[in-house]
């Protein structure tokens, strides 16, 4: 491959990644905008933004935090902000007494830091332990995350 061929795929790479940017910091600014309205803004495993691909949670989160909210903010809002917008904060979004019990045990508190959503150390669905597999096939799954810039 020629030198100047490599060298326009690397200005179309590179306007590409610029474009990526400016649309992620629009992103984080209407977000941010959002917030400051007072807005309930809420994660969920069935959104997408561009490069999101479905079931991102985590990242999403992280990005709430980003634009604004506290860790704890970010925390309510794939928890109980969340099951409170489906109606379904009598049943879910929280733990409490009748609740359905479907909650993760993480290894990392995300008051702490937001990224440590992803330390996912147990899961349980209705009160049931989850079987998540080995130790090392959950070392090799992780969830896609977007491109940082």
């Amino acid at each position: 491959m020629s030198s100047a061929i490599r060298s326009d795929r690397k200005d179309i790479l590179e306007a590409r990644l610029d474009a990526a940017k400016l649309g992620l910091e629009n992103k984080l600014d209407h977000c941010r905008q959002m917030i400051d309205m007072g807005l309930k803004v809420i994660t969920g495993s069935d959104s997408s933004w561009g490069d999101y691909s479905l079931g991102n949670t985590f990242h999403e989160t992280e990005l709430l935090v980003e634009s604004g909210y506290s860790n704890y903010e970010g925390l309510k809002s794939v928890t109980i902000n969340a099951a409170m917008a489906l109606g379904l904060g009598d049943t879910a979004g929280s733990i409490e007494k009748g609740k359905s019990a479907d909650f993760a045990i993480l290894k990392s508190n995300p008051l702490d830091d937001i990224k440590n959503l992803s330390s996912v150390e147990e899961v349980f669905l209705m009160g049931q332990h989850i079987d998540r597999g080995s130790d090392e096939s959950n070392k090799t799954y992780s969830q896609r995350k977007p491109a940082q810039f």
